[in-house]
Order: structure tokens, then C-alpha cells, then sequence
């Protein structure tokens, strides 16, 4: 194992590094221009273009769980 900027990284079988950290990213999310994380303080904000968004999460699970999933009565 190795230890780069401040993850302990392990090898997968798809011989990819794997930070251990499990990341589901909701397809709606692609569909934005823009993306903001919070930065660890309720009211910091960092902004990320939507091409860099997907550079970063190419390789995480993707699905769509912010919509309702049944029908208003």
C-alpha cells in the first residue's frame, strides 16, 4: 500500500488505485452546468464546471436516487 496525498491507497483487480472511499453520483448532476461542494465550512463554497465534474467522477457508480421513486396520491 501507499499513502498519497493523505489516502491510504490499495490495488484493485481492475488494476486501478482505489482510495477506499465509496462515491454514488446522481446522474442529475451531469446534467448541470455548474456543481458546488461545500468546503468544509457551512458557508464556503467551491465551484466546478460541469466537464470537470465528470473528469472527476468518471470512474464512480452513477444512478438516479434524488427523484421520487412513487406516485403521489
Amino acid at each position: 500500500m501507499a499513502i498519497t496525498r493523505g489516502f491510504k491507497l490499495s490495488w484493485v483487480r481492475s488494476h486501478r488505485w482505489n482510495t477506499g472511499i465509496t462515491t454514488i453520483v446522481d446522474e442529475t448532476l451531469e446534467q448541470q452546468t455548474d456543481v458546488y461542494f461545500e468546503a468544509g465550512y457551512h458557508k464556503s463554497l467551491v465551484p466546478m464546471e460541469d466537464a470537470e465534474f465528470s473528469r472527476l467522477t468518471q470512474r464512480t457508480r452513477h444512478g438516479r436516487f434524488s427523484e421520487p421513486w412513487f406516485d403521489e396520491v
